[in-house]
Order: structure tokens, then sequence, then C-alpha cells
């Protein structure tokens, strides 16, 4: 059975009609992206992960889109998916600007980043966690035209809270984000 977190991301791809001409998937060796949209059209589609597909790079490590896509017919890509990958990137602003940089003008990429999700496996390679503020920072650094969060609220605020009650934590007041478990996010280039 799919986490609640997983569920929200399935539902929300499931709402995309994706028609691009190409389509980097990042990260999507083992869940592609096209069986989890709504509907899906592009005339060329690769996967680039760490561990295999059509290109296996570290996004940790910077990489002009020349140095990785010197045998595509073109360097850039019009959509990009980046989904469920950021929790295991130890130098996120590099891996944002290498996704930025694959990014044709106008084009358009999805990402994910966690917030209140555990540890997981594999053990010793997931690194980071992201506010909802650090996402609205890289896009506006990165001066995207446009930008959605979609936020992916846990559904057992009470247990949270207690939990921060219970460790004497501090949490801020009166910021619904607090909740949040992570974010699904469109960037317009």
């Amino acid at each position: 059975m799919a986490s609640i977190y997983r569920t929200q991301l399935e539902d929300y791809l499931k709402t995309l009609e994706i028609k691009a001409d190409r389509v980097l998937d990042v990260g999507g060796l083992d869940k592609p992206i096209q069986p989890r949209v709504k509907s899906f059209e592009a005339n060329r589609v690769a996967i680039l992960d760490h561990e295999g597909g059509d290109y296996q790079i570290d996004l940790n490590e910077f990489k002009a889109p020349q140095e990785i896509f010197a045998f595509e017919t073109s360097l850039y890509w019009d959509t990009i998916f980046c989904l469920e990958v950021f929790e295991y990137i130890w130098n996120p602003v590099v891996a944002f600007k290498n996704l930025y940089n694959w990014l044709s003008e106008n084009g358009t990429m999805y990402v994910t980043f966690p917030t209140n999700y555990p540890l997981h496996n594999p053990k010793g390679i997931d690194y980071m966690r992201y506010t909802g503020n650090w996402v609205e920072k890289m896009a506006r650094l990165f001066n995207f035209q446009e930008v959605e969060i979609v936020p992916r609220p846990a559904t057992y605020k009470d247990y949270l809270q207690a939990f921060w009650s219970a460790e004497r934590m501090h949490p801020i007041k009166d910021d619904e984000r607090l909740f949040d478990n992570g974010y699904i996010c469109k960037f317009r280039k």
C-alpha cells in the first residue's frame, strides 16, 4: 500500500497532460513518467539516473548541457521531471542549477522536495529536507517566469504537534506550511 505522501504525488501526476518535443526524466529509472501522467506525447524521452538509464551522472556535480547531451539533436529539454530525488542530493544548489541549465527557454520542470519525510533507504544516502522557503528562494534566484508550489500536507497534524510538544520543540506559530510533508513544484523558465 502506497503512503499518503506518494499518493499525493501520483494524484497530481494523473492531472498532467504532457506534450513536448523532448522530455528528460531525472531519477526515472525505476518509475518512468509516461504511465504516471494523464497523457503523454513526446518525440524524445531520456532517463538520467545515477545508476543507469540513457545518461548516468551525479546531479551534485555541475554538468553543462554540452558535457552530457553532446550527441543529442538538442542540448536542452522542453520538459524535465525530477521526482523524489532531492532528498538524495547533498549539493542542492548545484543540482538545481543543472536542471535549470538543461531546461530550454520557456521549458517546464516538475520537481518534488521532501520536508517532513523520515530517513529511508537506501541507507546512508538520504541527506536533505527542504522548506517552502527554500523552494521559493530557488525560484527567485533562478528567475523562473512561473512557479507553482503544491504542498503535500500531513493528514495527522495533531500527532505532529504532540511529537513537537513532547520533544519541547518550538514550531513557528500561525503558518500552515508547518504541516507540509513536502512540495510538488512546477517551474517554467
